[in-house]
């Protein structure tokens, strides 16, 4: 199966010059969603994980302390620097078996859209 591209047609890379999907700014709202896809780092263009949750905040301060065994604390992934809300969890959970199938410069990609400084983004999530 072909990674589904996220500004275009599947499995191909976009061209130049193609329209570029425009993301809205990243807005938590934990009330008007159920479902979270979420990417954590240790660093700038560092390793990635691609998760899914129904509650962001804990999730996100439960891999910054490294309660969550696997691959998350093996390599040290702490820093937030993607979320996406949805309304549905399994529409949250089928975007994230999609994204787990993109290349990695389609996640970076995604990132800088939305995060071009990969700043945590877990800060504005903690009340």
């Amino acid at each position: 199966m072909l990674p589904v591209d996220p500004h275009g047609g599947a499995g191909r890379h976009p061209r130049k010059g193609n329209s570029k999907i425009i993301i809205q700014p990243l807005l938590y709202q934990p009330d008007a969603q159920t479902g979270w896809l979420y990417i954590m780092t240790n660093h700038l263009n560092g390793t990635l994980y691609v998760g899914v949750t129904h509650n962001l905040e804990r999730r996100a301060y439960e891999h910054r302390e490294g309660k969550i065994p696997g691959f998350t604390q093996r390599y040290g992934l702490k820093t937030l620097v993607y979320y996406e809300g949805f309304s549905l969890m399994v529409e949250a959970i089928a975007k994230e078996k999609q994204m787990k199938n993109w290349p990695r410069a389609w996640k970076i990609r995604r990132i800088l859209e939305v995060n071009p400084l990969w700043q945590d983004l877990y800060v504005g999530l903690a009340r």
